[in-house]
Formats: C-alpha cells, structure tokens, sequence
C-alpha cells in the first residue's frame, strides 16, 4: 500500500507478480462448498437453530407484540428505542455466547420503523 499526495491509499503497482495458477476441476468446485460447510458448521447450525426459533416464536406474534408495545411506551422518545433493543438482545446473547448476532435474524428489526406497521 501506498499514500498519494491527496491522502488516499492505493496498492503499490511496484508490488503486483504472477503467481503460480491452480486450477481447481468440476469435482474440487463441488467438493469446496461442503468443506466449508463442514469447517463452518457450528456456526452455520448455530444461526439455522436460531433462526428457527425465531420464526416459531414470530409465527405466535409474541416478539412483534413486544416491540410495538414498546414503540408505544417509548413514543416521543424514538432515539432510545434502539439502544433498548440492542441492550435487550445483547443481554440475552450474552448468556448464549452469541452477542447481538441474533438481532439480525429477526425480521422486524431489520427494518427499523416498520414493527407494528404491518410492513
């Protein structure tokens, strides 16, 4: 990496090389996506359990009926609806090692604005 005069970073083109090429067959290819799930499968089940539990308990309206009872209690005070949420999810992960990861996975809170609304 270089710096240019206006202070961007840019890779230095006196660095570039060619490097020996490793063709990968049809059968690699194929074999590539299932080793990376193999190496990443806690993970990867991890969320798919999540996930899942999310979407049980979304079908009930229970998480839904919380966040709109939330936006209620909080209306006027929009700018703390967030961190509530987030201290509310990380909390939650924290006893389950998995951090706030979980707030993605559900749908009405990747929409900010749109629980409650029917969107």
């Amino acid at each position: 990496m270089m710096t240019l005069e206006d202070g961007r970073e840019v890779v230095n083109p006196e660095t570039f090389h060619y490097i020996e090429q490793t063709p990968v067959g049809l059968m690699g290819t194929m074999s590539a996506v299932f080793r990376g799930m193999l190496e990443a499968a806690e993970i990867v089940f991890l969320i798919f359990i999540f996930g899942a539990c999310f979407g049980v308990i979304g079908e009930t309206g229970a998480i839904e009926a919380g966040l709109v009872k939330a936006s209620k209690a909080l209306a006027g005070k929009e700018v703390v609806i967030i961190p509530v949420l987030m201290v509310i999810f990380f909390s939650n992960g924290r006893y389950h090692r998995f951090g706030g990861g979980l707030a993605t996975l559900h749908p009405d809170l990747r929409k900010p604005g749109s629980f409650g609304t029917g969107l």
